[in-house]
């Protein structure tokens, strides 16, 4: 089995050479770095061959970000040609990074895209507006979430919220 992966690299490799605009022939070398564990790799082709095949750009700029490439990452998130896809992309990346005024800028276009009724991404937001001190903004938007799982980490930034404005020394740390 471990030949055949070996000989399926190479014959992958070598038609990666000849067809260099070819999705399907990138994405099947990519996976078959997978397979074998070599997940870098795997990226670094995604992330190359990104550059003539942008339909490849989301799932390499996720890739990288999986391994702890945030900013190259976020450079390749540029050319996602779906918009959704790419503002989701670019939320998790500065959420990664600890970006919280950056995710708090994301709102009014996620909302005019219609993304914040996704609960996740309308708790994100929510969560960077509680880290950034936007402590009345946060409290709107945890007010709105439905989904338990969520409405429970909801409860618990509250809590942290009428602690922040009870005893702002407690609160230095996280702002």
């Amino acid at each position: 089995k471990e030949k055949q992966n070996d000989l399926a690299l190479e014959v992958l490799e070598r038609m990666r050479w000849e067809f260099p605009n070819s999705a399907d022939v990138v994405l099947e070398l990519a996976q078959t770095y997978l397979y074998k564990k070599m997940k870098f790799s795997a990226a670094m082709v995604l992330e190359e061959s990104a550059r003539s095949i942008p339909s490849l750009a989301y799932e390499a700029s996720m890739m990288l970000r999986d391994m702890g490439f945030a900013y190259r990452a976020l450079n390749l998130n540029l050319a996602v040609q779906d918009e959704g896809k790419a503002l989701k992309n670019r939320l998790s990346i500065y959420l990664e990074l600890e970006k919280y005024t950056l995710v708090s800028k994301l709102e009014p276009i996620l909302e005019q895209k219609g993304l914040l009724s996704d609960e996740e991404l309308r708790y994100a937001v929510a969560f960077a507006h509680y880290k950034t001190g936007a402590f009345k903004r946060s409290q709107t938007l945890l007010n709105q979430l439905t989904r338990d799982d969520l409405f429970k980490k909801a409860v618990e930034i509250k809590k942290l919220i009428s602690t922040c404005k009870d005893q702002e020394w407690s609160c230095l740390e996280t702002l």
